[in-house]
Order: C-alpha cells, then sequence, then structure tokens
C-alpha cells in the first residue's frame, strides 16, 4: 500500500473526505518521497486539484446524487442548525458519507427532508462531515433554530459562535464550567468530577456518567 493511500485513509478517519493535492504533495515531500510515484489503485484524482479514495469520492458523489434528485423532483432540503423544539432528531452532525447517501436514497421523489444537528460538534466516526458541507455549500437553506432557554442554551449558542462567556449563577446547577490550564489538568478534574463531584452532588455512579471528547 502507498503512502499516498495511507494518508487518504488518515484523512478518511478524521472526517475530511478530500484532499488538496498540494497539500498531499508537501507531506509527501516532507516524507522524502516522490508524490507522482505514490500513485495505487484506489486512488481518485478530481477535477479540483483534489485526491481522495475512490471508496469516499464515490460516497460523496451518492450523497450529492441524492440531494439533485429530490431538488430535482419538487422536493426540498432543509438544515436546522441547533436543537428545534419539533425535531424528533438533532444529530445529522453525526451522518457521515455512507449513512446520509442511504438516507436520502430512502427519501420519495418530491420529499422534504430536514437535518438538524450541530456542526460544531463531534464528527461522525467515518468519513464525511455531510452537516457541515451542506452548511458551507449556500446550496441548500440553513435556518437557525431557536435557542434552549437557559443556561444551557446560551452557553451552546455562545460555543458554537466561538466564545465561552461567564456562566450566571443557576441554583440547579444545570450547567457549571469548570476551567483548566492544560490537556493533564483536564484529564485530572474529568477524573474528580466523575469518581466524585458528580455522584456526591447529583446521586448517578461514575459507570453512568458519559465523558464525550474530541478525538483530536
Amino acid at each position: 500500500m502507498s503512502v499516498l493511500v495511507r494518508l487518504l485513509q488518515r484523512a478518511a478517519r478524521d472526517g475530511h473526505t478530500v484532499v488538496p493535492v498540494t497539500v498531499a504533495r508537501a507531506l509527501l515531500t516532507g516524507l522524502n518521497l516522490d508524490e507522482t510515484g505514490q500513485r495505487a489503485d484506489g486512488v481518485a484524482t478530481l477535477d479540483e486539484g483534489l485526491l481522495a479514495l475512490d471508496t469516499v469520492a464515490a460516497a460523496e458523489e451518492a450523497v450529492a446524487g441524492e440531494v439533485r434528485r429530490l431538488v430535482a423532483t419538487g422536493g426540498r432540503v432543509r438544515v436546522v442548525v441547533g436543537r428545534p423544539p419539533d425535531a424528533l432528531a438533532h444529530d445529522a452532525h453525526a451522518l457521515g458519507l455512507r449513512a446520509a447517501a442511504q438516507l436520502l436514497a430512502n427519501c420519495s421523489d418530491g420529499a422534504t427532508v430536514t437535518l438538524a444537528g450541530e456542526p460544531g460538534a463531534l464528527p461522525p466516526p467515518g468519513p464525511g462531515r455531510v452537516l457541515a458541507d451542506l452548511v458551507a455549500s449556500a446550496v441548500v437553506p440553513v435556518e437557525e433554530a431557536p435557542a434552549a432557554e437557559g443556561p444551557l442554551g446560551d452557553l451552546a449558542a455562545a460555543v458554537r459562535g466561538g466564545t465561552l462567556p461567564p456562566v450566571p449563577a443557576d441554583p440547579q446547577r444545570r450547567v457549571v464550567v469548570v476551567r483548566a490550564g492544560d490537556a493533564a489538568e483536564a484529564a485530572h478534574r474529568v477524573v474528580q468530577l466523575v469518581a466524585d463531584s458528580i455522584p456526591r452532588a447529583l446521586g448517578p455512579a461514575p459507570a453512568d456518567v458519559q465523558v464525550l471528547t474530541p478525538l483530536r
């Protein structure tokens, strides 16, 4: 397996569908490898100067094809950023390419499809960031869901905008911000929260507490 294929597989695992040719060439040059000699079966070269694994490029084209089909038959694909109160699901940010293609393929011609989620949330475990790509494409309408009431909604809206404002005192302690100076301190505080603070203050056993962290 060529080094180029391994680079593309790593990019796919990180949620990136394609890699610019210039980026791949720079990476291979840094490894003292000739990019032109590292081509291999399974690599697709796209017209826009991008590289991708054949299977990943085909999956992305499948998603785009389903969106085109729905729009061409009088349907509509809309994106809602946030947590709309009338939505049954708001986790479209977790859709990878294959799952999104299958979801859209199951929609009949002329259907209206609403994808609700948080583009800045944890990405899907496989290739593709469909929701974020649709938001950035300017091809489908994007709506902002009304923010949830209370400090949790205010905090979520602020984080989406790239800020972390002071959290006002909340008697119900629905939101608590714990600051850490570096990664080691953050890990230490997570252990404290899960093993002691949360069970003591709120009651659940440590095994019932879920910790989420970006895979970066």
